[in-house]
This record gives structure tokens, sequence and C-alpha cells, in this order.
């Protein structure tokens, strides 16, 4: 009972914590933007926090012009962080984590029901995606020696070999570095789109007849969007298309757009890539990437080793377990993908902004083509290389071989030569047999 009762403290300490960071911000951004407007907006503080709260949990939220389901997945990873943080510090059996996540998922629906003529989501998704949220951050908290961990490693060492066991795990961590990699071409993209793009930002604002203070805290709120915009970038480098609803569509080969709302962060969206060259190069950057990536797993000391001298074929198994990681890898990563594509994405209206961002069935492909051809290339790149190298060292072989087959066949000639010459020496005597007579004494 005790377990339970802190469960579900850490599930109120948690929101506690994350609903004062959320009404902070949003008390000071529309304290500034009344001031800008010459109004008072202090009374729908606590309903616009509301608003914000749910929306990081995945609820869609809605009023009479406007329609806003794309996830601010910022603040959805700083209250995943939050909530990991408490149950960190206050650890608890599973029952008391499983009365963490169900505190929690009642305390969000709580709030939807509190502002319920606001909310656009149906009922399953205000109680499945908090249970979601929750769940991540349950599991992020779990370290090498909770139970559950000690229990799923058990289990495991139960019912596989260590051969399997060590490929799935060189998998996953090969899985965890592409997406890393993803990350970072999401941010260096992103980056450049704000810098080529500021000055388009600022007409945008100028549009809306902001003062300086809203502009900062428009830019400054927009940053709980910020995954959403690297996962949009890197999307754009791998090709696929960045679609704001009908109104504009951004992709290296298109960037026509007519009629866009006049939302600053549109304005740092990209302008197509002008020449082939430069389209291609960009589309190979994370292949490259990737493939940089493999042949680190393939050489690396601590994992595969596959750096070493090879002189028979049954020394080439080694190279069939990499194919098991790599696999693993793509399994792991393709459906990280599926989730972040549609949590990045999301409604801005009702008609022609009814979709705004990544479309899930266009954009697998090209998130995946990098891996199947950087993982694929690196491998064939290894196997070759170990191959050639092979084949240099039986050559090599060969020739000293040769060579010291050559070096036995003249010492022996010389040992045959020599031995044949004492046997000479031998045969005259025999037929010339040399006797030693006895001086006969004259006396005699």
């Amino acid at each position: 009972m005790r377990s339970i009762v802190y469960g579900m403290l850490s599930a109120v300490i948690a929101f506690f914590l994350f609903a004062l960071f959320v009404f902070l911000a949003s008390s000071l951004f529309l304290l500034i933007a009344g001031m800008d407007a010459g109004t008072d907006l202090s009374d729908i503080s606590s309903s616009f926090t509301a608003m914000i709260i749910v929306l990081s949990q995945g609820i869609a939220i809605k009023t009479d012009t406007l329609v806003l389901s794309i996830i601010p997945l910022g603040l959805s990873a700083i209250c995943i962080s939050v909530f990991r943080r408490v149950l960190l510090r206050r650890a608890n059996t599973l029952i008391g984590n499983i009365a963490s996540i169900v505190t929690w998922t009642a305390i969000i629906a709580l709030v939807a029901l509190h502002i319920r003529s606001s909310i656009a989501s149906p009922l399953w998704a205000v109680l499945l995606y908090p249970t979601c949220i929750a769940l991540i951050a349950y599991l992020w908290s779990r370290s090498k020696e909770s139970p559950e961990y000690t229990w799923c490693s058990t289990q495991l060492k139960r019912y596989l070999s260590a051969t399997t066991r060590r490929t799935i795990a060189l998998g996953l961590r090969t899985a965890c570095r592409i997406l890393w990699i993803y990350a970072l071409i999401g941010i260096v993209t992103l980056i450049m789109w704000i810098a080529l793009g500021y000055q388009s930002m600022l007409k945008v604002f100028s549009m809306t007849h902001m003062g300086i203070g809203s502009q900062i805290m428009t830019s400054i709120f927009t940053l709980a969007w910020l995954p959403n915009l690297i996962i949009w970038a890197l999307g754009w480098v791998l090709g696929a298309t960045i679609s704001i609803g009908t109104l504009g569509q951004f992709n290296l080969w298109i960037g026509q757009s007519s009629h866009l709302p006049p939302i600053p962060i549109f304005g740092v969206l990209p302008e197509p890539v002008s020449t082939q060259i430069a389209q291609r190069a960009i589309l190979l950057v994370p292949i490259v990437c990737v493939i940089q990536l493999g042949l680190y797993s393939l050489y690396s000391p601590r994992e595969y080793r596959l750096l070493k001298k090879r002189r028979t074929l049954t020394s080439f198994i080694d190279f069939l377990y990499p194919i098991g990681s790599f696999i693993t890898s793509i399994i792991i990563v393709i459906p990280v993908v599926m989730l972040l594509i549609p949590a990045s994405s999301g409604a801005l209206g009702h008609k022609n902004l009814a979709h705004v961002g990544l479309s899930i069935g266009a954009s697998m492909n090209t998130f995946g083509r990098p891996l199947q051809w950087g993982l694929m290339v690196a491998w064939l790149l290894a196997l070759m290389i170990a191959l050639l190298q092979a084949a240099f060292t039986y050559i090599t072989d060969r020739k000293h071989t040769a060579t010291d087959a050559s070096e036995n066949t003249a010492t022996t000639d010389d040992n045959d030569e020599t031995e044949n010459s004492d046997l000479g020496d031998e045969d005259a005597s025999e037929i010339f047999p040399i006797h030693n007579h006895p001086r006969e004494d004259n006396n005699e």
C-alpha cells in the first residue's frame, strides 16, 4: 500500500513541477503580448496553460477558428525528463510505478475535462497519449540495478545464446548512433535554414505588426516545437516533402507556397536546391555518414574487430554476425521513425491546413534509404577489403613458400654432390685397393 501511495505522490510532484514551468512561461508570454496589444490577458492564463499542457501530451486542442494538433515535442521532452527525475529520486516497486502511470493519466484527463470545450481529440486519445508519455519516462528511469532490468537480463540469458545477445546489443548500439547522426544532420540543416531565411522571418513578423517584446517571446515560445523542425529538416535532407496543407510544398526540388498564414516560423522554410549536383550531394550526406558508422562498428576493437589477417575461408564466418546486428538496427530505427514522423506533424486548421509536416507514407522510404544502402555498402566494402587482404596474404605466403622450397632444393643438391664425391672416392679405393706391404729387410 505504501508503494502505491509513493507512486501516486511521484506523479503529483512531477505534474506540479511541469505545470509550474508551463504556467510561468505562458504567463510571461501573455503579459508581454498584452502589453504590446494594450490589453489584459491575465484572465486566460490558466486556460491557456491547461491547453499547452494537454497539447504537450499529444491531445489536440481547438478554438472557434483553429484546430491545433502539432505536438510541441520540446515540451513533451521536458515533461518526460521531469517525470523521470522524480521516479529516479523515489525508487519504487513495479506496483508503485504502475500507480504513478495511472495517476499521471488521471491528472491529464482531469485537466482535459476542465477545458473540455477546447479538446479536439477523442476520449481514447485523451487516455492513451498521456499513458505513453508516462510509460516512456518510466522505461527511461530504469537502470541496470532495477529489478525490471535484472529480470529481463535473466530471461535473455536463459533463452538466448551469448552470441545472439551480443549481436542484439551491438545492433541496439548501432541504432542509437544512427539516431544521433540523424539528429545532428537535422540540427545542422535547421541552423542553415535559419541563417538563410532570417530575413523572410523578419518580414513575416512585420506583417503581424508585433512589437519587439512579442517578437522575442514568440521566438522563444517557438522553441517548444524545435524538435518538430529538426525532424522536418532531416526529412528535407533525405528527400521528403514538407507539406503546409494544400498551400505549400517544400523539398529539394520544389519550394512553392501561396497564401501561407503569417506564422513567423514558416519564413525559414527553404527554397529548392538549384543544381542537380548539389541535390545529389545533399542526398548522399546521410548515406556516407551511415557508411562511416557501419565501418566503425565493423572495425572497432570493442565490437566486431574484422580488420585482421585471414588465411582460410572459414575465418570469413565472422562477417555473418554483423548482418544480424545491422538488421537489428534497422528493425529498431524504422519504428522510431514511424512514431516521430506523425508526432512531429499535425493539423493547423480545418481545410487547407488540415495536415502540416511530413507524410508518413511518403517519408518512410526516404528515411529508410540511408539505412539500407549505408549499412549494406559498409558491409560489402569491409568484405571486399578482407578478400583483397586475404588474396595479398595468400600470394605473399606462396612467394615465401616458393622461395623456401628453392633454397631447400639448392641445399639438397649441394649435399647430394658432396655425397656423390665421397662415394666416388670410396668406389675407387675398392677397385684399386692400396696394400701396405711391410718393408723387407735387406739383411734377409
